[in-house]
């Protein structure tokens, strides 16, 4: 008999509601299908998920991004030595 083990690599997307729910109070990468405000790549702190709606802070600001328009998301591990 042979098992194999599958781990999830640091890249893990983020597809389903329950795994932005999961990612409350960490740093996201997402990437839109269109481009908002003028682009499409997004890099924050995922503040909360309501209603469909991601909640990113970055730089000091709020962004507001429909789950919908979401084509691409991943946590954004950070390294310290």
């Amino acid at each position: 008999m042979c098992q194999k083990l599958v781990l999830q690599g640091l890249n893990r997307p983020l597809k389903q509601e329950r795994d932005f729910i999961r990612a409350i109070g960490k740093k996201i990468r997402v990437r839109t299908l269109a481009p908002l405000q003028g682009r499409r790549n997004f890099t924050g702190d995922l503040k909360n998920f309501q209603d469909g709606i991601l909640h990113l802070e970055m730089g000091g600001k709020m962004v507001a991004l429909s789950w919908t328009e979401v084509g691409k998301a991943n946590l954004v591990y950070e390294f310290k030595h």
